[in-house]
């Protein structure tokens, strides 16, 4: 019944849709085909999806791609420690059942442009903010790159010692900056790993470092194109 619904709606949306009936076959058909983005159910049989989308993000770490493969979570859970699972599991966001078509094309907006590409930065945002002054907007990408880069970096060492404090003070400044940028999805990411250093969870960093690294290359990667 869900999968039906869903592929109603996304047909709807025009989208071409593929199904499979476990996180193993997910793993058999994104290895032959080039999907858009996946929509995860995080409760299935043989595989659950977040062993799923783990063996897909080791795969791209592996394969060392440029493009991450949005990847979407489908779950009747919605309390606050359910998206924190699926986001620590490589997930990009969180969509809670039933489906509702709006909050479904919203969500995929936010990863994807009209012809499907990865849409790391609302770039008509972007250029709605800087009235489309270039010089203003190639400043705000090269101050962001430069400041971003180095919140990253300051990030990742003081994971090498367990410094908390220093990690959520970092993911904090990198959420709101990123937001100015448009960078939703990576803001996002700034937001969840701010919250797990101020939590003390510290099972959780790990993984959110990592996929905070690898959505801001994927701003940097997009910013580069325009600046």
């Amino acid at each position: 019944m869900n999968q039906r619904v869903a592929q109603r709606m996304l047909q709807r949306m025009e989208a071409e849709v593929t199904i499979a009936n476990n996180g193993a076959e997910a793993l058999e058909r994104i290895a032959e085909t080039n999907f858009d983005a996946v929509l995860m159910d995080c409760q299935m049989p043989v595989m659950d999806g977040f062993t799923a989308t783990r063996r897909i993000r080791e795969s791209e770490r592996r394969a060392n791609r440029g493009h991450r493969l949005p990847i979407i979570a489908l779950t009747a859970n919605v309390m606050s420690v359910d998206r924190e699972n699926c986001i620590a599991a490589g997930m990009d966001a969180h969509v809670g059942k039933p489906l509702e078509p709006t909050q479904l094309g919203a969500c995929l907006g936010r990863y994807l442009t009209a012809d499907g590409a990865a849409n790391a930065v609302d770039l008509d945002a972007l250029h709605e903010l800087t009235g489309g002054d270039a010089d203003f907007e190639r400043e705000l990408v090269e101050t962001f790159v430069s400041s971003g880069d180095k919140c990253l970096a300051e990030i990742v060492a003081a994971l090498r010692i367990n410094d908390l404090e220093t990690i959520g003070k970092r993911a904090h400044s990198l959420k709101g900056a990123s937001a100015n940028m448009h960078a939703h999805t990576l803001s996002v990411a700034a937001s969840n790993l701010e919250n797990a250093a101020r939590s003390q969870s510290i099972g959780e960093i790990d993984a959110l470092v990592r996929l905070l690294g690898e959505r801001l290359q994927a701003v940097n990667a997009q910013l580069a194109k325009v600046s």
